[in-house]
């Protein structure tokens, strides 16, 4: 009897171990649309970078995605400009893929790395869009942090150069003024 007992408590843990090693973000061979500190210089790669930063349940950020970034809205390719949609959270993958398709969006969107696995929307997703910001980016003092979504223009070096525009209008008119600073018309 005794060693029944053991038996099923060694496979139990066997079990509960292949879980963890499986379902465990650090488990998981890193997807390059994860976005972490050791590979966001690859995607900033323009002088003028226009990074807009959301997440999946925010009825704003969705309007803003397919009304700035919609199929019939702005392209890379129209502005000269890189334009760089991340979501808040990589656990809720299917979530943002379901966003870019109804949004139709042609754009990539990268996702934030959450290594926690934890979405309590605004307690868990805040927290971890400021630390982000925080830990790769420069001159972040005039963002606000206690909202989605985030807009803000970076330059190559990851330094923020501006907070980003709440208007489509507004936002062109930023990336011309961008632009010309940069002397990239």
């Amino acid at each position: 009897m005794k060693s029944s007992w053991v038996k099923l408590l060694l496979e139990t843990i066997v079990v509960a171990l292949i879980m963890f090693f499986i379902f465990h973000p650090r488990g998981v061979k890193a997807d390059d649309r994860i976005i972490s500190e050791e590979n966001i210089h690859s995607i900033i790669d323009k002088k003028l970078n226009l990074v807009y930063i959301f997440t999946d349940w925010c009825g704003a950020c969705r309007e803003t995605l397919h009304d700035f970034y919609g199929s019939k809205a702005l392209k890379n390719k129209d502005l000269d400009v890189n334009i760089i949609l991340i979501g808040a959270n990589h656990a809720k993958k299917d979530e943002y893929l379901e966003l870019k398709e109804a949004s139709e969006i042609d754009l990539p969107i990268y996702l934030l790395e959450n290594t926690d696995l934890l979405s309590l929307k605004a307690i868990t997703d805040h927290p971890r869009i400021e630390n982000f910001i925080k830990s790769n980016f420069t001159n972040y003092g005039e963002l606000n942090f206690n909202g989605v979504p985030i807009t803000f223009y970076a330059d190559e070096n990851l330094t923020i150069i501006g907070q980003g525009a709440r208007t489509y209008n507004t936002l062109m008119q930023d990336v011309k003024r961008f632009k010309n600073s940069f002397d990239l018309e």
